[in-house]
C-alpha cells in the first residue's frame, strides 16, 4: 500500500476539490488492484515453478544428483512465491482497515475544512 499520511488527507480537503472521498477511494483501489496483481503473479509463478518438478518426478527423471539439487531449488523458489502471494492476501485487510480509517478521518476533516482553510492562510509559507 502507498504511504497515505494525516497531512496528505487535509492537503485533500485544503485543497478544495469536489468530493475528495471518491479520490481517496479511488487511490485505494489503485493499490488494492496492484496488490491483488502482485499477488496473482506470485502464485501463478508458484504454481509454473511446482508444474515441471511434478511432471518430472511422475516420469521418475530424477536419477542424477544435479537433477536433485535442481529439484529442490525448484520448490524452494515455489514454495518461497506461494508463501510470499498468500502472505500479500492475508494483509490486505490490513490496508482495508487502513482505508476505512482514512475514510472516517476523511470526513471528520471535511466538517472542519473552513477552519483549515482559514489556519492554512494565515500561516506562514514554509
Amino acid at each position: 500500500m502507498f504511504p497515505l499520511t494525516i497531512r496528505d488527507l487535509i492537503d485533500l480537503v485544503a485543497s478544495g476539490v469536489p468530493d475528495p472521498e471518491s479520490r481517496l477511494e479511488k487511490a485505494f483501489d489503485w493499490a488494492h488492484t496492484r496488490r491483488l496483481e502482485l499477488v496473482k503473479w506470485l502464485l501463478a509463478s508458484a504454481v509454473a515453478l511446482s508444474a515441471p518438478v511434478a511432471v518430472a518426478v511422475a516420469k521418475g527423471e530424477l536419477q542424477s544428483s544435479a537433477s536433485s539439487w535442481w529439484l529442490a531449488s525448484t520448490l524452494f523458489l515455489s514454495v518461497t512465491a506461494a508463501v510470499a502471494g498468500l502472505f500479500l492476501l492475508v494483509t490486505t485487510k490490513r490496508h482495508y482497515r487502513g482505508y476505512l480509517s482514512a475514510q472516517t478521518l476523511l470526513g471528520e476533516l471535511t466538517k472542519i475544512a473552513p477552519f483549515i482553510e482559514r489556519y492554512r492562510q494565515e500561516i506562514p509559507k514554509r
